[in-house]
């Protein structure tokens, strides 16, 4: 493919990392391929009854997978049974023309938009938490609805409202970025018994699609109050930032240099937005002039159908002979159409679209429905009979707007004005009582009532109907919209006036520029489905979209990049890169590196192994090169500061010992003459203590891929792309996510592997499966043990134990300074580098205890020469990390304040911590702490035995050992010997304990005075508050260890 805008020398003068990226952006076309799913949207206000049942009915009505109810085989009228009624029903609907759907293929998103699942005029349900099995019933409901493999990857609730979004397993892997949100508008403007639930997700890293579920302010002189609630969920609605932005994991102006913020993503971010729900807009009409228009359309009960116990329950029903419908006329579904066309000229929401006052920039589909609200439950078509009598209205509504929507072309605007002469046409019809045609000497009679639009005079109070029926009195003084004024009176008007604007019938929108389009397929309701007072209203999208090809992707970038090779390498001086490959042949990359892979390969990347490549730098050019590597902004990890450097922090380079002085040479470069070669080492080294690298490693928040800038001096910059496989760990993460790993699933790096990661934390990561991380326990069992038989078999030999290491070395294995493997020696008494042979047997470790895998200690001794001292000391550093490295900690950051009272006062503050530790943190927390206390005060009683020196052999009787032993114990030698092992043990408990309490508890960050430097590297005059900082630092470390002693019991 060729390159959109020409590279020259010029054109890279600027940082060529940054230019790189940027012309990948500015031809994402070339990697961008269309994709098409399907959406089906349903909405329905159940009316806080428990109809999960009836979710069926309505959601996976006509979708293909099974035959049309009119092709089914119909049983005898003798034994049909309520089920098989309603399918007849529906049937006959369909033939009608009252329930359609186009839609004939599988469907890729289910988006069901549910309100009133509690009953939000009750205060209870608003004022605590709503009974959480109430979501679940519907969850499961649905999920047993729907084909096998969907997911349900978003379920937010506010209250009475629900969304629930399900993905198929073929659009699943194609959603990230997944955001939920809600905004509650209901009692003074923010309580939630009205308001909306939304969804955020990005489809194949390019388009953002908001999905809305609102349930917006009721009555019918509420419309100022349903502007408002739009408005205020416009406003407030937010979702997590896309970190990856759109367009292939770029920022939308292409700056990839822009900073990245925190703060949350508003709405008008969203490419397309789909809202839905109970919008509760209302018919400005005379409810019995509504009532009148419909009444011919409406479909015929069940013979009999009376309410059993008023409007609000189930209609009662008899096995009927037969049904009472007739095959619609053309005639009467064109009557049909003029009529719903001219009750929509009265609908409060296109009448606020016209006047710009909400859900600007919306479109709908056709509506050929019959209103949606309100029914008698249990009934077709029965308007509510009860003594308020609520006016017919369609308060279900589907709407979206489109981000950049093209301008319609002239055929678009054709039809559209084609579509309101109608609507007008029809809005004469209904007040004349005839239908329009061509030829206008005649005039034929239709069977539709006249409207009778009759204006009321303002009311000097106005009684208005709550959701359950009963009045409210409020008074026009009365404001009933928060924080805003009352608008000022209108006189009103004498005579209607048709709108300037009809509904716009809209099925299609698109957007060239972000290459979306969106096609309605159907939109209609469900008036066979009867039980609640709102008829379910669904639509079916077909959505087209951009999507990442990464195969593309790569291409294009391989393309870039060589391309910036090559202009680069028109200057003089030239180096060349060679790549050593393990396993594979070096071959030198050519100038312009055509048909060179030069990306570096660090393979599997494991905790706490050193992972090396080399490359070759060679001068192949006539004049000395002058190069280095580039540095470029960076992120630090556990600071989270912004600062220069030539790689991330998880990468080390630098040159080989001919050419370096330490990272001098990182800095300055290195100077090659002609035909002279330098080899850099890349080392990757992923350390315990690195705890937010770690942790994010993980978390999949951080990747090993980085891009080395090589620069030479005078000549042109090669980019080196490196990368890494991540090997999960059980280290880093939270002591919740260790204990729900079950056993036998092959530990936490199979668990959290990256395509199992989410099923898992969906599937199994629910309960606890122990009280504490299994980890934990084997790591410190083998260690107790195998440090009980050092200490058993030494106490037996007859020289003593004052020699031995654990003895001597006061504090050993855990206290670094007392190892005898050490990280900084070169070569031990075998030759062996000591820091290498301890690296491995740590790794050894971590990964058995990552893969739920039993310790081989034994073998590990036999084939690499490991003694039992040093294996505890390495599994004493391993138990230290996994501490160490725990997300929050045992004792987390919430209660420090607590733990530096508790070291500076007595058991009762201490115990004050370990009370609210199941509360604060969690009951695992606290089983930890109390199992780590046992295991320190058990270690500690291991390492101190009662009597260093053997006792004599007892050779007389009783009562001449007694008192042998009464002298003896006068005895000056055994008495030193006393005080000193009570001196060692003493010294032992505080060394154990300052040591653990580093790595169970949290600990503030270091104090930093300057950006990148701590206060101890300040100016000398600055010495005092230096100090302060210092003493400060060491007696919260005294604090920290005095509150751990406390628990120890021995």
């Amino acid at each position: 493919m060729p390159l959109v805008t020409p590279l020259s020398p010029t054109t890279l003068s600027t940082d060529p990392h940054t230019y790189l990226h940027t012309e990948l952006y500015s031809r994402r076309k070339d990697y961008l391929t269309p994709a098409q799913i399907r959406i089906k949207v349903g909405t329905w206000n159940v009316a806080s009854l428990a109809v999960e049942r009836e979710i069926r009915e309505w959601i996976r009505d006509c979708e293909g997978e099974s035959a049309p109810y009119s092709h089914r085989k119909r049983p005898s009228r003798t034994s049909r049974t309520i089920g098989e009624l309603l399918d007849e029903a529906r049937d006959r609907l369909q033939e009608l023309g009252l329930s359609k759907d186009k839609d004939k293929g599988s469907i890729d998103l289910y988006v069901i938009a549910l309100q009133e699942i509690v009953d939000v005029t009750a205060p209870e349900n608003y004022l605590r938490p709503t009974d959480s099995k109430i979501p679940l019933n519907w969850k499961a409901h649905v999920q047993a609805m729907l084909p096998t493999g969907y997911k349900l990857i978003a379920s937010p609730q506010l209250i009475g409202l629900l969304l629930l979004v399900y993905a198929s397993p073929k659009v699943y892997p194609s959603i990230s970025s997944i955001s939920s949100s809600t905004v509650g508008t209901g009692l003074m403007g923010y309580v939630g018994n009205k308001g909306a639930t939304g969804v955020r997700i990005v489809l194949g890293e390019t388009t953002r699609l908001v999905i809305i579920n609102c349930h917006l302010a009721a009555f019918q002189n509420g419309t100022d109050r349903r502007n408002y609630d739009h408005s205020e969920i416009l406003r407030r609605m937010a979702f997590d930032k896309v970190k990856r932005d759109v367009l292939a994991g770029f920022p939308p102006d292409g700056n990839i240099n822009a900073p990245m913020t925190n703060e949350k993503e508003p709405m008008d971010k969203a490419d397309l937005i789909i809202w839905t729900g109970d919008l509760n807009y209302r018919i400005d009409l005379p409810n019995d002039d509504i009532r009148n228009a419909l009444e011919s359309f409406v479909p015929l009960e069940f013979p009999p159908s009376v309410p059993s116990e008023g409007p609000a329950s189930p209609a009662s029903f008899t096995s009927p002979k037969a049904f009472n419908f007739s095959k619609p006329s053309s005639e009467r579904e064109e009557s049909l159409d003029y009529t719903i066309r001219s009750l929509l000229a009265h609908d409060q929401l296109y009448k606020q679209q016209v006047q710009g006052k909400s859900f600007i920039g919306y479109k709908e589909g056709k509506i050929t429905f019959l209103p949606t609200y309100k029914y008698d439950v249990g009934t077709l078509g029965v308007f509510d009979s009860s003594e308020k009598k609520r006016g017919p209205s369609y308060c279900d509504r589907v709407l979206w707007r489109m981000k950049d929507e093209d301008e319609p072309t002239a055929q678009d605007q054709e039809a559209k004005t084609n579509s309101e002469n109608r609507s007008a046409s029809s809005f004469e019809t209904i007040r004349s009582g005839t239908a329009p045609h061509k030829d206008t000497s005649e005039v034929t009679p239709i069977p539709t009532p006249q409207l009778n639009v009759i204006r009321r005079p303002r009311a000097t109070t106005l009684t208005v109907e709550d959701e359950d029926g009963e009045d409210l009195i409020v008074s026009p003084s009365d404001n009933i919209l928060p924080h805003l004024p009352l608008p000022p009176e209108k006189e009103e008007e004498s005579e209607d006036v048709a709108p300037e604007s009809f509904p716009q019938n809209a099925t299609v929108s698109s957007s060239s520029k972000s290459n979306l389009k969106l096609e309605l397929l159907t939109y209609t309701s469900h008036q066979s489905v009867r039980a609640s007072d709102h008829k379910p209203v669904t639509a079916i999208f077909n959505l087209t979209f951009p999507t990442v090809n990464n195969e593309l992707k790569s291409e294009v970038y391989a393309e870039v990049a060589k391309e910036v090779d090559r202009i680069e390498n028109e200057r003089r001086p030239v180096v060349t890169v060679i790549i050593d490959r393990e396993g594979e042949v070096s071959s030198p990359a050519r100038s312009d590196y055509r048909d060179e892979d030069m990306n570096i390969s660090l393979g599997e990347v494991h905790l706490c192994e050193l992972v090396e490549k080399k490359i070759t730098i060679a001068n192949t050019g006539l004049v000395p090169a002058k190069c280095r590597f580039k540095k470029r902004p960076i992120i630090e990890e556990e600071l989270g500061e912004e600062m220069e450097a030539i790689s991330k922090p998880w990468l080390y380079v630098d040159f080989d010992s001919d050419h370096s002085n330490g990272g001098k040479a990182m800095v300055q470069g290195v100077e090659l003459e002609p035909g002279e070669i330098v080899t850099v080492y890349l080392n990757v080294l992923i350390k315990m203590s690195d705890v937010s690298l770690l942790q994010k490693l993980n978390d999949g928040e951080q990747r090993l891929e980085d891009i080395l800038v090589l620069h030479v001096e005078n000549g042109r910059d090669i980019f080196l792309p490196v990368n890494g496989v991540w090997m999960q760990s059980c280290f880093g993460r939270s002591l919740q996510e260790l204990v729900m790993i079950p056993e036998g699933v092959g530990g936490a790096r199979a668990f959290f592997a990256a395509e199992k990661r989410r099923e898992n934390i969906e599937g199994q990561m629910k309960e606890a499966k122990y009280s504490a991380p299994r980890e934990l326990y084997r790591i410190t069992e083998n260690l107790l043990n195998r440090v009980k038989s050092i200490v058993e078999e030494d106490l037996e030999k007859e020289d003593g134990v004052e020699k031995q290491k654990w003895y001597a070395d006061v504090g050993w294995p855990f206290v670094r300074e007392t190892w005898g493997l050490q990280y900084d020696v070169d070569e031990d008494e075998t030759g062996e580098d000591t820091a290498d042979k301890r690296r491995k047997l740590l790794v050894r470790i971590q990964e058995y205890l990552s893969q739920d895998k039993e310790f081989e200690f034994e073998k590990w001794s036999m084939e690499d020469g490991y003694t039992m001292e040093d294996i505890v000391e390495v599994t004493a550093e391993c138990l230290t990390g996994f501490l160490e490295s725990l997300k929050g900690r045992v004792i987390p950051k919430g209660l420090y304040e607590m733990v530096m009272k508790g070291g500076a006062g007595g058991s009762k503050e201490a115990e004050k911590v370990l009370e609210a530790l199941p509360t604060s943190a969690s009951p695992i927390h606290a089983n930890v702490f109390i199992y780590l206390t046992g295991f320190i005060s058990e270690m500690l009683a291991t390492l101190s035995p009662s009597s260093p020196i053997p006792p004599t052999p007892l050779t007389r009787t009783s009562t001449t050992d007694t008192v042998a032993s009464s002298k003896s114990s006068t005895n000056p030698s055994n008495r030193s010997s006393m005080i000193k092992s009570t001196a060692r043990h003493a010294l032992l408990k505080q060394r154990l304990a300052g040591h653990f309490a580093e790595v169970m508890m949290y600990k503030p960050p270091p104090v930093t005075s300057e950006k990148g430097k701590t206060a101890g590297n300040r100016d000398s005059m600055l010495l005092g508050r230096t100090n302060t900082v210092i003493r400060e630092k060491k007696g919260d470390e005294e604090r920290r260890r005095a509150f751990l002693v406390h628990f120890l019991q021995f």
